[in-house]
């Protein structure tokens, strides 16, 4: 994730030094781990399902970069993080709040949160819940059909490459759906209510979710539309957004 990884390189020259890191819900790593650390960092990544876990160990891990299998209520302040890092995590949890506390005993007294979070009643929780509908799932049938269709004729084969990009079997725990719809001003209230003072807030996309998402994800100038028209909108019109938040106060703070 590029504004997450901006935001890392931008601390790592704030202090003139590698970084420790603790991805909080990492799951097997693909996506965003892989990407966060760069040489001499130490980087933890921590997860409750057990398959993604191990994949990340098997694929990622190496030197300073490590991955655990934990709950969330098992993370213990045992040693301080120069940035804390929830990846589409806190819309999972039944207690984000309990979440954010523990994760404030794990910070160092300068350290940085980075959270990436989706609009509860964006565009992409809207089509979501569309396509959970009778409507929505036969309007997705036929997106299916019809982008299959364009792959084997017109198109050629635009979304096989973009499928087989992606390692065969890679798990992704499809049980943990989302349960929490934050407002902006809800995420923000809440970091402030734990501790945290939020430094700055950036729209992550305009258009994802089940249809356009899949539409979208062959085309990069498409893609690139999509954040650019993204970053120009009102905060209430993203997909998601993208908090840098740091401590208000100091206190002490992890590992499982």
């Amino acid at each position: 994730m590029a504004l997450f990884r901006q935001a890392i390189d931008d601390e790592r020259r704030r202090l003139g030094r590698p970084l420790s890191i603790i991805d909080i819900g990492c799951g097997n790593g693909y996506a965003v781990s892989q990407f966060l650390p760069s040489e001499g960092d130490e980087y933890l990544g921590v997860d409750m399902h057990k398959e993604s876990i191990q994949w990340a160990k098997d694929h990622y891990e190496h030197k300073n970069i490590r991955f655990e299998c934990c709950q969330s209520e098992d993370l213990k302040p045992d040693r301080l993080y120069d940035v804390v890092v929830f990846s589409d995590v806190l819309e999972h949890v039944k207690e984000p709040a309990i979440l954010l506390e523990k994760s404030r005993d794990l910070i160092r007294s300068d350290g940085l949160l980075l959270i990436s979070i989706p609009n509860g009643h964006g565009p992409f929780e809207l089509e979501s819940a569309f396509a959970k509908t009778l409507v929505g799932r036969w309007v997705l049938a036929a997106v299916d059909f019809i982008a299959a269709l364009l792959d084997k004729t017109v198109l050629k084969g635009v979304w096989t490459r973009e499928i087989e990009k992606d390692p065969p079997n890679l798990p992704y725990n499809i049980d943990a759906g989302h349960i929490q719809f934050f407002r902006l001003s809800d995420i923000s209230a809440m970091l402030d209510r734990n501790g945290f003072a939020v430094h700055s807030v950036q729209n992550l996309s305009f258009l994802s979710g089940p249809y356009s998402s899949y539409i979208f994800a062959p085309f990069k100038a498409m893609v690139r539309w999509n954040v650019k028209v993204a970053s120009r909108l009102p905060f209430k019109f993203a997909s998601a957004w993208v908090l840098l938040a740091r401590k208000k106060a100091d206190r002490d703070g992890m590992g499982c």
